[in-house]
């Protein structure tokens, strides 16, 4: 690449999981680069927050989980910018706990977030850029669903679902030297 400056002036994207972290650094870039934007994510007050920081942003608080949700923020681009160009899949969490301590419904609310929720969101956008006849989807996801970690199950899990069974696993999870071990730990698998 040149390192020229991508210009998104006149193109809207929608954010999902905006109110902090990757996403909040995503809208931002999206911002700076000219892009109208609608974020959303389940927390308000860091979310209008970020609106307010943000000119011409619109935020739609609710739960990417939510099947309706895709169509509310798909309607709120629509009416607040005309169309929708980018759509950035974000949105997720993670319950840290391992396979044993934890719950089903603490596992089901993981994977709705990581499966549906993309899901939810790409169908209601994909509705309008078809009738546009352009746009582009952006997944954000992590290597967890290829190579896990001690105490990510559900993200393990849920991540598996949502790249299918032919992914590519990152170098990060290819087999590994004779010499080389792995040890758990609370915030994944430490490898030395």
């Amino acid at each position: 690449m040149s390192g020229a400056a991508i210009s998104l002036e006149g193109r809207v994207a929608v954010v999902t999981g905006a109110s902090a972290g990757l996403g909040a650094a995503y809208a931002r870039a999206l911002g700076a680069a000219g892009a109208r934007l609608v974020v959303t994510a389940r927390r308000v007050e860091p979310l209008e927050a970020l609106a307010r920081e943000l000119p011409r942003t619109v935020a739609v608080a609710g739960d990417v989980s939510d099947p309706a949700f895709g169509d509310r923020v798909a309607a709120a681009a629509v009416s607040s910018f005309g169309r929708i160009d980018v759509l950035v899949n974000n949105a997720g969490g993670v319950r840290d706990r391992t396979l044993l301590k934890m719950s089903d419904a603490e596992f089901d609310e993981v994977v709705k977030a990581h499966v549906y929720g993309p899901f939810h969101l790409t169908r209601a956008c994909a509705r309008v850029m078809r009738e546009q006849r352009s746009g582009t989807v952006i997944n954000v996801g992590s290597d967890s669903g290829l190579c896990g970690g001690w105490s990510l199950a559900e993200l393990a899990g849920s991540l598996e679902l949502a790249l299918g069974p032919d992914a590519t696993p990152p170098p990060s999870s290819r087999p590994r030297p004779a010499n080389h071990t792995e040890t758990g730990s609370p915030h994944g698998t430490a490898h030395t």
